[in-house]
């Protein structure tokens, strides 16, 4: 049964409440890798049903995406795409009103699914801010990773196919997502924004289960890079990778 609500913070505080008692466990497994996760469709059936009781709306609008090519060593080509969605979150018995939450999203992929993989990206990280839904463990996302490198301020920054994508926020986070794409930088941050740009990517492959593509990343590392890519993975992580090369 439905229930109403007068405004939009309402119907999120319920939903919200809801789920702290179910929580979304981890409850999918990886027999590869032998650990235990929770994907985009365990975020889908725990909210389907609480926001449709509640009457909450999200509605995804997408206000910028930017794709970029990368070659591998191997020749082969691996596609990376970045977008800004905004989800309007909307009472449905008060159409009026609503909070708009804007969120970014990556995701990488040797055929055409990188979009796909950048937008539930997107949505899942959208719900458990706006639900404060709790997460096991440390997220591939943790502001534990930081970057102690500056861009110069006013430089710009382009994609592989010359998108002028607009000034730096003065942090290196821009160049770690773009990787190659022509980061006017010195050459130091150049190269922490490739190691990190690699990392980014390569995690981003493990929250997908992409494990093909987490081996055909870090294959595509240049040797002398290597060492200071791995050095940014949690052992968590190196253990994922290194049951991905075998």
């Amino acid at each position: 049964m439905s229930e109403q609500h007068s405004n939009v913070y309402s119907a999120i505080a319920a939903v919200m409440g809801e789920l702290s008692q179910i929580g979304v466990g981890k409850t999918q497994k990886n027999e590869q890798q032998r650990y235990m996760f929770r994907g985009i469709d365990a975020m889908y059936n725990a909210l389907s049903p609480l926001m449709s009781k509640h009457r909450l709306l999200a509605l995804p609008r997408v206000v910028s995406k930017d794709t970029v090519e990368r070659q591998t060593k191997k020749g082969s080509t691996l596609f990376f795409t970045f977008v800004r969605v905004e989800y309007d979150f909307v009472c449905a018995d008060q159409p009026d009103s609503k909070h708009t939450v804007t969120v970014e999203g990556e995701g990488m992929d040797s055929g055409d699914k990188s979009t796909n993989k950048a937008m539930s990206a997107a949505y899942k990280y959208a719900v458990m801010q706006t639900f404060c839904i709790p997460v096991e463990g440390q997220s591939i996302d943790s502001e534990q990773e930081t970057f102690s490198d500056v861009v110069p301020e006013g430089e710009a920054v382009y994609t592989a196919s010359g998108t002028y994508m607009g000034k730096s926020t003065g942090k290196a986070r821009q160049g770690a997502l773009r990787g190659h794409a022509g980061i006017t930088v010195p050459d130091l941050v150049k190269e922490d924004a490739y190691c990190h740009g690699y990392a980014s990517s390569i995690r981003a492959s493990i929250s997908s289960e992409a494990w093909g593509d987490v081996k055909q990343l870090y294959q595509g590392i240049e040797p002398d890079k290597l060492d200071n890519v791995w050095a940014l993975f949690t052992d968590a992580e190196k253990k994922q990778i290194e049951g991905a090369l075998e």
